[in-house]
């Protein structure tokens, strides 16, 4: 199957002009496009901003109580400063942390998943694996809360399980699973 060339069909056609359009990084060939684009839940940048608002409370509401121990401007200068300054540091950490949260993704294509796992800003891992390799393709919610706002991780394991892929905090992962599983499935059939 690899090195062969097919023709695509008028839908297929549009299908591949739209891809290589609305998704120029990707090294599309000229019969591939993208078939579905895994989104993630926003339900971890709710997490993110839960911790920087806990986080901001905290640096507050620890300078108030301290300044009012002292009778001192210049100590209540400096605690008060101390609050602002952990407030900034805790909405900067929350910036970053949303925008790394964001540069996740796995687009399945009719040949391929590309993916992009970034856990800092200088820890990132793109991979794209051919979907002949893929040998299971599972779904995980654990937990109420992942229940409850329907998301969780989707799970791709390569033949032999040499390697995992594991996409968390998906949304709705169990209706983005099954065109995955189809288009696998229309792969190993080929």
């Amino acid at each position: 199957m690899k090195g062969r060339v097919v023709e695509l069909n008028t839908e297929e056609q549009a299908d591949h002009d739209r891809s290589v359009r609305d998704y120029p990084k990707l090294d599309l060939t000229d019969d591939e496009y993208v078939v579905i684009d895994v989104r993630r839940s926003k339900i971890g940048l709710v997490y993110i901003w839960l911790i920087v608002i806990l986080a901001s409370g905290l640096f507050i509401a620890t300078a108030h109580t301290i300044s009012l121990q002292f009778h001192e401007i210049e100590l209540d200068l400096m605690f008060v400063l101390f609050g602002y300054v952990g407030t900034i540091l805790a909405i900067s950490f929350g910036l970053v942390a949303s925008s790394i949260y964001r540069r996740n993704y796995m687009i399945l294509t009719n040949k391929r998943v590309f993916a992009r796992f970034q856990n800092s800003p200088f820890a990132m891992r793109e991979q794209d694996i051919e979907l002949e390799h893929i040998e299971d393709i599972s779904v995980f919610q654990s937990g109420i809360l992942q229940i409850l706002f329907n998301y969780g991780s989707i799970r791709l394991s390569t033949v032999g399980n040499e390697h995992t892929y594991n996409f968390t905090y998906s949304s709705n992962p169990r209706v983005q699973v099954k065109p995955i599983n189809k288009i696998v499935d229309i792969v190993d059939e080929n």
